[in-house]
């Protein structure tokens, strides 16, 4: 399990179990104040296999072994970005150490948290240590492809799930 956390959001990482097919199943959540952010009456249910998930939890599976763990443990140790991604459905995690908003062309990078001189000496120093500090910047994008998510059909007036 792992729990990434800034303030009072969090986004929350669970190995739920491996199954008689040797499919490693994980659950994952996103948390404001320990509350759920997503709805669970919109996740699907169906098949058999997604009847048991966990409330207001999203649904990954990957065949074989477990790899977001490794996968987050090089991003902290090389301080690189990295991504993980599901073998089903599709879903992808994606960190990015020392930057703010990696989407924009010029990948924005945070150079100082504050201009006191005493901090910049100790950012420094953690640097030239390649110390963590639970201060260190990581972006985390994640994308979730809908196949989690119940397909409703509307017509006129009508909702069929």
């Amino acid at each position: 399990m792992a729990i990434l956390k800034k303030l009072d959001l969090s986004f929350e990482f669970v190995f739920r179990k491996l199954d008689d097919e040797l499919w490693v199943q994980y659950e994952f959540y996103f948390r404001w104040k320990r509350h759920l952010m997503i709805r669970d009456d919109i996740f699907k249910r169906s098949p058999i296999g997604w009847a048991f998930r966990s409330p207001g939890a999203f649904r990954a599976n990957e065949l074989d072994r477990e790899s977001f763990l490794p996968v987050l443990d090089q991003v902290l140790e090389t301080n690189k970005p990295g991504y993980w991604k599901s073998t089903e459905p599709d879903v992808i995690i994606a960190f990015y150490p020392e930057r703010r908003l990696p989407l924009l062309v010029n990948g924005m990078r945070l150079m100082w948290k504050d201009t006191d001189i005493k901090n910049q000496k100790n950012l420094k120093l953690s640097a030239k240590n390649k110390a963590k500090s639970p201060d260190d910047i990581i972006t985390m994008v994640a994308m979730v492809d809908a196949y989690n998510l119940k397909i409703v059909t509307r017509i006129k007036d009508r909702v069929l799930d």
